[in-house]
């Protein structure tokens, strides 16, 4: 099974996408000016204590005060689960906590004082003091065996073993506990001259963060989009993944060129075609996701499991989480209904959301809850369409900056002198939102920026470029 790691600059950030034998496995994007508050590490000062909700907020200098439970609280010192909050902290009190969950909508951000920090084999959890195994490990044939090495290996505890590290040899594994204690032990001592609120650790740099996330010695072959962002990799793939760092290889317009972009598109349509025959038909709502399985003549059994695995990329590709209710062509008894849901098990077993799968119905329903690890690819890439009240779906204006850019920078230098006619929306979101990214992306691959020129007659999120 050939993995390829794409990964190209945007006006934004960066993105990245895995492909799996040709097909789009998963895509992800990284922001130069918003980061993900999961993985940092803050000073924060607790403002209040609250013994109704077992909770506490705590200023971490991120806007509205992050929330603690007090279940995540415990790990700040020997208390047992259960123990009340107003037992655990007091107000004014300095605690460096970890963001869990990203803000939404009028809720802050959560934080957890269960701290980890993550490699690529393995995960340093310097407040607990035991090995543990990844879910994936867990239930594996060697688990004993593994569980028994790594005590030898890290005898004071407080490590996670990732599903790669079944796979590396006690010198791998050491090296990166190493690197893992040396930031452990820097973050401690910034935290000593700091005063809260104060962030202590975060990846600012775009693409280091991508990588951080999705690389998996799995991956064969790394695919950059221009000199600079290979450069980038190659300096942090040669501290984590030495042997990766010599199989990188440079395509302008990667996404493009290696028909993500394409795949991309596809993957935004309610209709996803089944192997053999069929297909799955989405549709999001406010509560849920509903998605009805079509055999299209196939016998029940058989289309049901052709459409195992194709749920399960789809859901992992389009990063729909929450709860999702799918129609499956009913089964006729018990054992046919047990086969499929050891299926989905199989199916989900490398999906990185946590997932809880619940038995199928007599009338062939089976609800899935996904952990939701950020906004789907559909509120990503489209916006409501203002024309018809927010029944169709429009390229959101961040999209339609990114492929604005992307055709400048394959026209290059022959660029200059351009003019381009936008839709008054791009045209606006272009002057206000995102002027600085615009001039930095234009400065950093060397483009003069053509005239831009509002355009009445353009559909919304459309531009034209002309000589």
């Amino acid at each position: 099974m050939s993995r390829e790691l794409i990964l190209e600059a945007t006006p934004f950030g960066a993105r990245a996408a895995i492909l799996v034998d040709g097909r789009l496995s998963e895509v992800r994007f990284a922001d130069r000016e918003a980061p993900d508050i999961r993985g940092q590490i803050f000073l924060g000062r607790v403002k209040r204590v609250d013994a109704t909700l077992d909770a506490a907020f705590v200023d971490c200098g991120v806007g509205q005060d992050a929330y603690l439970t007090g279940r995540d609280a415990r790990w700040l010192g020997e208390h047992e689960r259960g123990t009340p909050i107003d037992r655990q902290l007091t107000e004014g009190q300095t605690v460096l906590v970890q963001g869990k969950r990203a803000a939404s909508d009028d809720k802050g951000a959560r934080v957890t004082a269960d701290l980890q920090l993550t490699g690529i084999y393995l995960v340093l959890r310097p407040r607990r003091g035991r090995i543990e195994l990844s879910g994936r490990l867990v239930n594996s044939k060697g688990a004993e065996a593994l569980r028994a090495r790594a005590g030898k290996l890290f005898p004071n505890g407080g490590v996670t073993l990732r599903s790669a590290a079944a796979d590396a040899s006690d010198e791998v594994l050491q090296a990166e506990y190493e690197r893992l204690q040396a930031s452990w032990h820097e973050i401690n001592q910034t935290a000593e001259k700091r005063r809260p609120p104060a962030c202590l650790f975060q990846r600012e740099d775009p693409v280091e963060r991508l990588l951080h996330d999705i690389l998996t010695p799995r991956i064969r072959q790394v695919i950059l989009g221009d000199q600079a962002t290979l450069a980038r990799a190659r300096t942090y793939l040669e501290i984590w993944l030495p042997e990766l760092a010599k199989r990188l290889t440079c395509t302008p317009k990667a996404f493009e060129a290696s028909g993500v972009e394409e795949q991309l598109e596809q993957a935004l349509t309610p209709e996803v075609e089944l192997p053999g025959g069929g297909n799955l038909l989405i549709e999001p709502t406010a509560a849920l996701t509903a998605i009805d399985v079509n055999g299209g003549g196939r016998p029940a059994k058989e289309v049901n499991l052709a459409a195992v695995s194709v749920l399960a990329r789809t859901l992992r590709l389009r990063r729909i989480g929450g709860t999702i209710v799918v129609d499956f062509v009913d089964l006729a008894n018990r054992r046919e209904r047990d086969e499929l849901h050891n299926a989905l098990e199989a199916a989900f077993a490398d999906d990185p959301a946590a997932i809880q799968l619940f038995p199928m119905t007599p009338l062939g329903v089976v609800m899935i809850s996904r952990e939701r690890l950020g906004p789907s690819l559909a509120e990503r890439m489209q916006r409501p369409c203002p024309t018809c009240g927010g029944h169709g779906r429009l390229p959101t204006l961040r999209h339609a900056t990114e492929r604005l850019f992307a055709e400048l920078i394959a026209a290059g230098k022959s660029s200059r002198g351009l003019r381009v006619a936008l839709a008054v929306d791009l045209y606006h979101h272009l002057m206000t939102e995102a002027s600085a990214a615009w001039r930095d992306f234009a400065g950093r691959h060397g483009l003069k920026p053509p005239k831009l020129v509002p355009d009445e007659a353009l559909p919304p999120g459309h531009f034209r470029i002309a000589a």
